[in-house]
């Protein structure tokens, strides 16, 4: 099952292993419970994509399960595009992180389509989420058939995210 084998992954990987991002919909809580009660130190990030928001029947309902899951997991990742490199829709996310927000200690994380060239599309997420986790892969790739990730279109993604969330965090402090 899956906490046998997190627990077999976590042991291979020795103190180089940090933690999980799940991209699983709804595991069940007590399975990561398990995982959780023998490595409380790891990190358990829950993806939350497409499959898993089609099965919530409204954001109170959407809080309920993810206060079921704290504080086994740290945090969540909104991602819609579930790795496809489609844009995230600023909006609709902004609902379910604005609901995610209410859960205590939970952090923050949005995903979709995310490049140097989508990083605006960031702008209202950042500005009401402090410290807002960004992940992107899907649009720093090289085309297929090579399809592997880009040197080039990292540093470049990094350099503006950079830049971008450093103006955050100035704003704030002022």
């Amino acid at each position: 099952g899956l906490p046998e084998q997190l627990k077999e992954i976590t042991t291979l990987a020795g103190p180089y292993l940090d933690g999980f991002q799940l991209n699983i919909s709804w595991p069940s809580v007590d399975s990561l419970k398990e995982y959780f009660e023998a490595y409380p130190e790891k990190t358990l990030i829950l993806q939350i994509g497409s499959r898993a928001l089609s099965k919530i029947e409204s954001l109170e309902k959407f809080k309920e399960l993810l206060t079921a899951y704290r504080p086994i997991i740290s945090g969540v990742l909104i991602d819609e595009s579930d790795g496809t490199g489609r844009l995230f829709d600023s909006d609709r996310a902004s609902h379910y992180l604005q609901t995610a927000s209410e859960v205590q200690g939970l952090g923050l994380g949005v995903a979709g389509g995310l490049q140097t060239q989508t990083l605006h599309q960031l702008y209202p997420l950042i500005e009401k989420f402090s410290g807002l986790s960004i992940d992107a892969e899907g649009g720093l790739r090289t085309p297929s058939p090579e399809d592997a990730l880009s040197v080039s279109c990292m540093q470049d993604y990094l350099r503006e995210a950079f830049l971008m969330l450093d103006d955050q965090d100035t704003n704030l402090k002022k």
